[in-house]
C-alpha cells in the first residue's frame, strides 16, 4: 500500500513537471510592440531606441509582414498590435517617430503559432 502512494506521488509530480515545461515552452517571450512603439520620442539616439522598442528595426509579427525598404535615415518596426517608422536627422537623433495601431487577424495567429510550434 505504501509503494502505491509513493509511485503515485511520483507520477503526480511527473505530470506536474510536465505541464510546468510546457507552459513556458508555449509562452512567448517579451518582443517589440505598440506600448514600446509609442514611448520613442524626437532627440532619441538609435541605440535609445533600440532599448525602449526591445529590439532592432524588423518584423516582429507571428506570420511575417512584406514591407518595403526604409529609404536612407529610416527604420521600420513591425509588430502584432502596430507599426512603428522612425525618421532620424541629420544629428543621427529621431527627428520624426510614427507610431500606429494595427491589428492582424488573431484567428489567423493562432494557427500559424500553433503549426510553427509543431515544425509544420
Amino acid at each position: 500500500m505504501r509503494r502505491r502512494r509513493v509511485v503515485i506521488g511520483l507520477v503526480g509530480l511527473a505530470g506536474l513537471a510536465l505541464a510546468g515545461a510546457a507552459v513556458l515552452a508555449w509562452s512567448d517571450p517579451p518582443r517589440p510592440g505598440l506600448s514600446g512603439f509609442e514611448q520613442v520620442q524626437p532627440g532619441m539616439t538609435h541605440a535609445e531606441v533600440y532599448a525602449t522598442v526591445g529590439g532592432p528595426p524588423g518584423d516582429y509579427t507571428d506570420m511575417g509582414f512584406t514591407h518595403a525598404i526604409p529609404p536612407e535615415g529610416t527604420e521600420f518596426w513591425v509588430a502584432n498590435d502596430g507599426l512603428l517608422t522612425v525618421t532620424y536627422g541629420a544629428d543621427g537623433r529621431v527627428a520624426q517617430a510614427v507610431a500606429e495601431p494595427y491589428a492582424f487577424s488573431s484567428r489567423a495567429f493562432f494557427w500559424h503559432r500553433l503549426l510553427a510550434r509543431l515544425g509544420l
